[in-house]
């Protein structure tokens, strides 16, 4: 009878690891989804930058609608539903981070992708 305790035990243990790790991702998984969005429009306007050279608001807002994100394992998505709001807060997050730099031209404001300095 005692020869099966350590097996018992060690069961428990790693149930109680996985239901602990399990808890830990549903708590994080509305911040991990807003950082993958922010992260895929940012390749997407990145990669645009790298095509056009210089697009202005319209155009970045027009790129990002309806990007959605979600995790394989997960029913729950995230998308963007309002683009003009969504596009100036992660324009501002890139301008902080000096991924790209706001130029005014003729009175119109565009967004090109910033020298990088070595």
């Amino acid at each position: 009878m005692l020869k099966y305790l350590p097996y018992v035990l060690l069961t428990a243990l790693a149930t109680m690891f996985i239901y602990g790790w399990g808890l830990i991702k549903m708590q994080r998984q509305t911040q991990d989804l807003i950082t993958m969005l922010y992260s895929k429009c940012e390749r997407k306007v990145r990669k645009q930058l790298k095509k056009k050279g210089k697009m202005t608001l319209k155009e970045i807002e027009d790129l990002i609608r309806g990007t959605q994100v979600s995790f394989f394992y997960s029913k729950q998505r995230l998308g963007v539903t309002d683009a003009k709001t969504f596009a100036k807060s992660m324009l501002s997050h890139m301008k902080t981070n000096h991924l790209i730099v706001e130029e005014y031209e003729k009175g119109k404001r565009s967004y090109c992708l910033a020298k990088k300095t070595k």
